[in-house]
C-alpha cells in the first residue's frame, strides 16, 4: 500500500505515517511515529506535509497534538495535483524546444557520407529523391542514363516514383541537363508542370550528375563503373544549391 501512495506523490515517510494514522484512528505524534517505525522528528515532518496536503488534521486538544486522518476522498487531490504538474511540464517544455533546437543545430557535426555501387545502387537515389517534399535539384545529363539504363528503363522508374512524387505533394524539380531530355515522352506529358528545365549545350558528354534534395548531395557517376555517393550536410548542400542557382540565371529560358 505503501508504494501505491509513493506514486501518487507521497513520500516514503508520508506514505507509511499516513497509512499509520489511518489505522490509529487518531494519536499524536509518539503513537504515529511508533507504528510507522518511523524516527520521531521525521514523523512530525511528515505529518506537517500531510496536513499542508489536507490528507490528516488537528484534533482541538489542549494537552498535546493529536492527528486524525480525513476522509479518503481528499487523496484524489493528490492524482489532480499530478495532472496539474503533467499539464504544467507539458508547457515548460513547448517553451523550452525552441532554445533546445536552436543549441542542437549549432553542435558542429560532420556530414554523413554514403555509397552505393553497380547501376542499383544509382537507381536507389533515382527512387528517392522525386519523394523528397521540398523542390530538388538536378545537373547532369539524361543521355548517361539512357546509355546505362535505355530509354524504356528509365520510363519505368518514372512510373514507379510517381506514387511518391504525389505523397510528396509534386514538389517542382529544377533540372539542368542536355538535348536527351526532350527524347523522354514521359518527361514531356507528365507533370511538365512541376518541372522547370534548362538546357546545357555539350553536357551529353559527361557521365557525372549532381542531385540536391533537403540536406543531402547525390553525386552520380554512370561511368564504366557505376556508383553513388550521398553527402548528408546542410552547408554542402546549401553551397552547391547557390552553384546550381547561379548557373540556372545564365541559362536561357527554354520551350519544351
Amino acid at each position: 500500500m505503501d508504494k501505491e501512495l509513493v506514486k501518487l506523490g507521497l513520500s516514503e515517510n508520508e506514505a507509511r505515517v499516513y497509512v499509520a494514522v489511518l489505522q490509529l484512528g487518531q494519536s499524536d505524534a509518539a503513537g504515529v511515529a511508533r507504528l510507522a517505525e518511523v524516527k520521531r522528528p521525521t514523523t512530525y515532518l511528515a505529518l506537517e506535509n500531510l496536513v499542508k496536503q489536507g490528507l490528516v488534521s488537528e484534533v482541538a486538544n489542549q494537552k498535546r497534538k493529536i492527528f486524525k486522518a480525513e476522509d479518503l476522498d481528499r487523496l484524489t487531490k493528490l492524482t489532480r495535483k499530478m495532472r496539474h504538474k503533467v499539464i504544467e511540464a507539458e508547457i515548460e517544455l513547448e517553451q523550452l524546444l525552441p532554445g533546445l533546437r536552436a543549441i542542437q543545430k549549432k553542435l558542429i557535426r560532420p556530414p554523413k557520407v554514403t555509397f552505393y555501387q553497380g547501376i542499383e545502387g544509382v537507381k536507389i537515389i533515382a527512387e528517392e529523391v522525386p519523394g523528397h517534399p521540398e523542390p530538388w535539384y538536378y545537373f547532369g545529363p539524361i543521355k548517361g542514363w539512357v546509355d546505362a539504363l535505355s530509354e524504356t528503363k528509365i520510363e519505368e522508374l518514372i512510373i514507379e516514383t510517381r506514387e511518391a512524387r504525389i505523397k510528396a505533394g509534386r514538389p517542382t524539380a529544377y533540372m539542368i541537363t542536355d538535348e536527351a531530355y526532350k527524347g523522354i515522352k514521359l518527361f514531356q506529358k507528365n507533370e511538365s508542370a512541376a518541372r522547370q528545365v534548362k538546357i546545357l549545350s555539350n553536357m551529353q558528354n559527361t557521365k557525372s550528375s549532381l542531385m540536391i534534395y533537403g540536406h543531402k548531395l547525390a553525386i552520380i557517376s554512370l561511368g564504366a563503373v557505376p556508383f553513388a555517393a550521398v553527402i548528408e550536410s546542410e552547408e554542402v548542400a546549401e553551397l552547391v544549391k547557390m552553384m546550381f542557382g547561379i548557373i540556372w540565371k545564365s541559362l536561357p529560358e527554354q520551350k519544351m
